[in-house]
């Protein structure tokens, strides 16, 4: 996932966050949709003037993670999903 892509990925997850909270069952996703958000802003700052590819099995944060299911996985499933 490029800067520009990951940007836009930003931007639609930001439309479809606020679309949820119009609706009470979406909203309710314990800290999902923030979580997501969060994480798409940290993929953004850190490709941010790099020019470079997001790569998760690179990423230092994932790394460190491993395999729970939190925002760093969120991570790798972002960048799999990424063809926004």
């Amino acid at each position: 996932m490029t800067h520009a892509k990951a940007e836009a990925a930003l931007e639609y997850a930001q439309f479809d966050r606020r679309q949820s909270l119009r609706h009470e069952e979406s909203a309710n996703d314990g800290g999902r949709g923030e979580a997501e958000l969060a994480e798409r802003e940290r993929i953004i700052a850190l490709l941010a003037g790099t020019g470079e590819v997001y790569d998760p099995q690179a990423d230092a944060v994932v790394l460190v993670a491993g395999p729970s299911p939190g925002p760093a996985t969120l991570s790798m499933c972002l960048a799999s999903s990424a063809s926004v």
